[in-house]
This record gives structure tokens, C-alpha cells and sequence, in this order.
């Protein structure tokens, strides 16, 4: 049959194609040449018929005059073309991976394969005592194919799947990434990977690229989710406590909130100063220069802000509805990109969009009474806060709860 998956994963497009063709079927599907070659090349018809299949898809996917050619390490690249490719298949599967931007390395696996008996061989067996019996399967099964994803980047250095490669801990769910680094190769120190894993029916797929070709930032969000999420949470609740003071308080809000950013760059600041220097971190002094100008810089600002906040008052009405524009556009934004991963309901863009037309309304309208005004941004910025705590609950109760649809498979 033709392909029955096509996604993308950053630049890597990704093309499943399931095998269920009779192999003289599949010889009608390539060019004539490449039929020929699998004929007189391949006894097994299974192998044959993998072997076919990644050139229908090529077919597919490059027209007929496309042909797979291996250097003498046995990678595979395209010739006539600059896209970075990947092959794998398994028992009635097929994959190819085309990527535009860095080498990539694709593994695939039947979730049915039974790696348990010989995990010892290529990952250390205490990292699966932390799962659950049901688990430890699967997550071997992703341990296996991330080290052979990441083989067919790297090719040969020398060393073993077990001992030269570390494969970070992760939760297992029907779709997720994981962290692999190279350890004991001095040619590649500090190099660090990551695999984006998905399922699709009863095959594991598990795609591996270099930090460095995801995309640092994409890297930094994935290795610091954690801290990212609790961050965000925090500024949810700053964002909520900001607009109720705005709202019920009886004093001039924007002086007040004036006073309360002051602080925001006040305080972090200071931790921030007092940290650097009674921390036992070792950093080179150049850095700490550096930071310590940024956040003497911030401390006087927020000063500034503190003690004469009507020197703003002109300029900060603007300012504010600026920050909350692109503060909901930032939000529609993480809505749109994390449809991607997962299904994600609409209306959860309501509030992003409302406070879009709100703050657009406030930057084209003037208004004489400051009070009012601190009303409607104080309203705005509840609104804000709010919406901004369910998009990071919703989207993270989301993301784990898929986590039982692997224990039923094994």
C-alpha cells in the first residue's frame, strides 16, 4: 500500500510506509533498474521487499531519478541531492527520513519485539529498575533504538552501544523525546543528542538528530521543561496578582504597578548579584563582569521606577498594552505549536485572541481618567494570568495522559 504515515519533526520529514504488497507488486512501484538490481541482489523475499519499499517511497517523495548511494562506511545518502537521509524497517514497515538541515539517524521497531533477555547487552539494567514491570519493555525497546539511531549518525567510533552511550531517563508515553550523550569518546566530547520517539500502531518509531541541528532553544525548552513549567506557573500568579491590585485597590494603579515592575527588576537583580559571588560555582570572569553590569543596570532601573514613577506615567499606558499585545500573541503562538504534539482543544484560544482585540482597542483609544484605565488593565492582566495558568496546566495534563496507552501494548 502507499504511505500510511507522513510527519514532520522540525526540517525532518518522515515517511512510514507499510509493507504489504506482494514483492512483484513492489517491483512495479520502482523504476526498472532498481527492480532489477533487488531481483538479482536479495534472496530473501522480506528482505527484497523492505529493500523495494524505501524506493517506492523514494519515488514517491523524488520523482524516478533519484537513486540511494553509501559511502564506504555504509551510510546512505541521495545522489544529485543536498537533503541528509535516513533508512530503517522492520517486519512490514519501511522508513525514510529526509532532513534539510544536519545528519539524521531513524530507528524503527516492532512494539511486539521482545528486548528484555538481552537489554543487559546494550544498557545498564538498574535504569529500568525505576519502572513499573509493564513499562521496562518499552523502555529498553527506546533505549535500543535511540543507540541505533544514533550509530548511523556517528557510524563506528570505537566504542559499545552499553558503555559509550547514555541514554537519559524518561517517561514513557505514546510520544516524547529523549536525551542521549556520548561518554569515554574524547573525539566527541560534549556532544550531546536528541531523540524525538512516536508510535504508530504497533511500531516505534525514533528519530535522532544533534542538539545542535533541533535547534538550541528547542533543545534548552526540552532539557529545562521542568523548570520552564514552574517558572511559568509563577509568572501566571505574579501576571493575576498584578491585575487584582490594579483593580480593587484605591490608590492611583498606575503608579502602583509603576512601583511593583520597579521591583520586578529590583529584586531578581539583587539575588541574582548576591548569588553570583557567595555561590562556590567557578565561572570564567569575563562572564561574571558581564552579569554583574546587566544586573547592576536592572537594580537601577527598578530604583527608578520605585521612586519616581510619575517620570513613566506618559509613556507606561502605551507600554503596558504593547507588553499585553504580544504577551497574548505569545500565547496564541504556544497554543499553535503545541497542536503539533498533541490534540488541543480551541477553545483554548479564546481568552489569547480576546485580549489581542483588547489590547489593540487600548493602543488606538485615549482615555482621560488613569483609574479607569488601571481598572481595564488590571481586568486584562487577570485575564492574562489566567489564561496563561490553564494553557500550562491543560497542555501539561495533556502531555501525560497518554502515558498508559504503552503499558497496554506490552
Amino acid at each position: 500500500m502507499p504511505l500510511v504515515l507522513q510527519y514532520n519533526d522540525g526540517d525532518a520529514e518522515v515517511l512510514v510506509w507499510r509493507i504489504s504488497e506482494p514483492v512483484e507488486l513492489l517491483s512495479q512501484m520502482v523504476p526498472a533498474d532498481c527492480a532489477a538490481y533487488a531481483r538479482d541482489n536479495f534472496v530473501s523475499v522480506e528482505r527484497r521487499s523492505q529493500w523495494l519499499a524505501v524506493r517506492a517511497i523514494l519515488r514517491q517523495r523524488f520523482g524516478d531519478g533519484v537513486r540511494v548511494v553509501y559511502d564506504g562506511n555504509g551510510k546512505p545518502s541521495l545522489n544529485g541531492c543536498y537533503e541528509n537521509i535516513s533508512i530503517s524497517h522492520t517486519k512490514g514497515y519501511a522508513v525514510l527520513v529526509v532532513s534539510q538541515d544536519g545528519e539524521v539517524g531513524v530507528d524503527a521497531e516492532l512494539l511486539s519485539r521482545d528486548v528484555l533477555a538481552v537489554a543487559r547487552r546494550f544498557m545498564p539494567l538498574e535504569q529500568l529498575d525505576t519502572y513499573c514491570p509493564a513499562e521496562r519493555n518499552f523502555v529498553a525497546l527506546v533505549n535500543w533504538c535511540a543507540r541505533e539511531a544514533l550509530f548511523k549518525i556517528t557510524g563506528d567510533l570505537g566504542g559499545n552501544f552499553k558503555e559509550n552511550i547514555s541514554v537519559a531517563p524518561f517517561e514513557p508515553l505514546d510520544k516524547g523525546r529523549v536525551k542521549l550523550s556520548l561518554v569515554g569518546l574524547d573525539e566527541c566530547a560534549d556532544v550531546d543528542f536528541l531523540a524525538a520517539y512516536r508510535l504508530y500502531g504497533d511500531l516505534l518509531i525514533l528519530l535522532c538528530r544533534r542538539c545542535r541541528d533541533v535547534g538550541w532553544i528547542n533543545a534548552f525548552i526540552f532539557f529545562n521543561k521542568d523548570k520552564i513549567m514552574t517558572n511559568g506557573v509563577i509568572r501566571s500568579v505574579v501576571i493575576m496578582l498584578i491585575g487584582l491590585l490594579l483593580i480593587f485597590l484605591n490608590v492611583d494603579g498606575t503608579r502602583l504597578l509603576i512601583r511593583v515592575l520597579g521591583v520586578a527588576f529590583f529584586l531578581p537583580a539583587l539575588v541574582s548579584m548576591i548569588n553570583l559571588y557567595i555561590s562556590r560555582a567557578q565561572g570564567k570572569m569575563l562572564s561574571k563582569v558581564l552579569i554583574s553590569v546587566i544586573n547592576v543596570g536592572s537594580m537601577a532601573f527598578g530604583l527608578w521606577l520605585m521612586v519616581a514613577p510619575t517620570a513613566f506615567e506618559g509613556m507606561f499606558v502605551k507600554l503596558m498594552a504593547a507588553l499585553l499585545l504580544l504577551f497574548a500573541v505569545y500565547q496564541v503562538v504556544v497554543i499553535a505549536m503545541e497542536q503539533r504534539n498533541q490534540v488541543v482543544p480551541i477553545w483554548m484560544f479564546i481568552a489569547p485572541l480576546l485580549l489581542v482585540v483588547a489590547a489593540v482597542l487600548l493602543l488606538s483609544l485615549q482615555f482621560d481618567s488613569l483609574k479607569t484605565l488601571s481598572i481595564i488593565f488590571g481586568v486584562m492582566a487577570l485575564v492574562s494570568g489566567i489564561s496563561d495558568l490553564v494553557i500550562l496546566l491543560r497542555l501539561k495534563k495533556n502531555s501525560k495522559s497518554s502515558a498508559t496507552g504503552v503499558v497496554k501494548v506490552n
